[in-house]
């Protein structure tokens, strides 16, 4: 629920909302409250057109929709180009779309390491870990 939404984005005074989806109406909401506070929208989802199939009617409904969310939405972060294409694809003008990729701030992590290199074997026994077993760590959004 977005209970308290519009007096915390006037009392925040800030310059954007970043929603990220479209289809829910939280984010309808959200939109709308922002526009109306003058804030800009930005607009960020994961779909591509293979993500889901769509038939000749849904596809309609679709385009018919991005047409009314380019009139919300000041711009579309697209996560890749297949994102990006899919915009396109409904309609979205080339202008409308930038690129926010997932990424990593490797040169943060390699620091890190080094600096955490010396406590390595500590870490290891603290978790139960044989000193020259494999580990690996995966981390994923």
């Amino acid at each position: 629920m977005n209970y308290g939404l519009a007096s915390r984005l006037n009392a925040g005074r800030f310059d954007a909302l970043w929603v990220h989806g479209y289809m829910r109406w939280q984010h309808w909401t959200a939109m709308a409250t922002a526009r109306r506070l003058g804030m800009k929208v930005l607009v960020r989802d994961e779909a591509t057109a293979t993500s889901s199939l769509r038939g000749t009617l849904k596809g309609k409904l679709k385009r018919a929709f991005f047409l009314w969310l380019q009139q919300i939405a000041d711009e579309f972060m697209a996560i890749g180009s297949l994102n990006a294409e899919y915009y396109r694809e409904l309609g979205v003008p080339e202008t409308y779309i930038f690129m926010m990729l997932y990424t990593v701030d490797n040169a943060f992590f390699q620091v890190r390491t080094l600096e955490c290199a010396d406590q390595r074997g500590h870490l290891r026994a603290e978790l139960g870990l044989e000193p020259e077993r494999p580990v690996i760590c995966m981390l994923a959004r």
